[in-house]
């Protein structure tokens, strides 16, 4: 088989496989702390971090950049991931972990949206808004002081469901999930799955709310969420969504008569922004 033919036929399975792994995998944020907003162009309060895992931020010839982490209007940022392959490889039909890679590539650039909102989580208590207040503030009554406890989860309980509107009227958010990382496991199983307390007496919080524990989430903060208001905390905006591998497989091109390397490459335009403060309280932990 020539190398154009073997090149075809690899470009096929990868597409194939991003195709059958995307559809595989769905963050367990999604629809909860973050949704999906398309955007036109620039977008408000928009979170740039210095750093997130999966997919890297788009540079000059795709290398690795530094971001600021403060909060500003700016257009959602381009991200990139690349798989490439030798020449070699092709020739000889050694292709047999290509598949894994394709959908490691996958599953990353479909954990990045996840992962930026997490990131944006701890810059919330820091990073002001246009108002000069950061995300969350007990001015917004969305900060619960102190470490987690069954006694600051039902802090946090009340003060989401008593949110008000901008005219001061009660909003009556649900409470439906409780968000934690490592750190706050065990404390949240004790508070939430436990049908009776240590004392014998029959466990109000039981099950009270849904408990995710996302090791993405690092520090003793815990966020308690409203995920059934038709909006979420934060929201991912999407200018350009990622889509199928492009493929550089052009046998005559310059650099792959430089590198005798073939690339497949992922690409998008997004970034996470706060959106619903009234839908989220955190317990922002020591």
């Amino acid at each position: 088989m020539d190398l154009i033919a073997m090149l075809q036929k690899l470009d096929t399975a990868i597409k194939t496989v991003y195709k059958t792994t995307k559809k595989e995998y769905k963050d367990p944020l999604q629809g909860i702390l973050y949704d999906i907003t398309p955007v036109t162009g620039a977008v408000n309060n928009i979170v740039t971090l210095n750093s997130v895992p999966g997919m890297r931020e788009f540079k000059s010839e795709r290398k690795h950049g530094v971001a600021d982490n403060t909060v500003h209007t700016i257009a959602p940022r381009k991200w990139e991931s690349t798989l490439d392959v030798e020449r070699e490889k092709i020739e000889d039909d050694d292709l047999g972990q290509i598949p894994n890679q394709t959908r490691v590539m996958t599953t990353k650039s479909g954990r990045h949206y996840g992962a930026l909102a997490v990131a944006a989580l701890p810059v919330g208590f820091t990073a002001n808004l246009s108002d000069g207040k950061p995300f969350f503030h007990a001015d917004r009554g969305n900060l619960v002081p102190g470490a987690f406890s069954a006694s600051t989860f039902s802090k946090a309980f009340d003060a989401l469901v008593g949110m008000k509107d901008a005219d001061g009227d009660f909003i009556n958010p649900i409470p439906t999930h409780l968000i934690v990382g490592q750190e706050n496991r065990e404390e949240a199983e004790k508070i939430l799955l436990r049908e009776k307390l240590d004392n014998g007496q029959s466990n109000t919080n039981y099950k009270r709310v849904e408990l995710i524990v996302d090791p993405r989430i690092a520090g003793k903060a815990a966020f308690l969420v409203a995920a059934k208001e038709g909006m979420c905390p934060l929201t991912i905006a999407e200018r350009v969504k990622v889509g199928a591998p492009v493929a550089k497989t052009d046998i005559n091109s310059d650099r792959a008569f430089e590198t005798d390397v073939f690339s497949w490459g992922l690409r998008g335009r997004y970034d996470a922004a706060y959106q619903a403060m009234q839908f989220i309280v955190t317990v922002k932990g020591s």
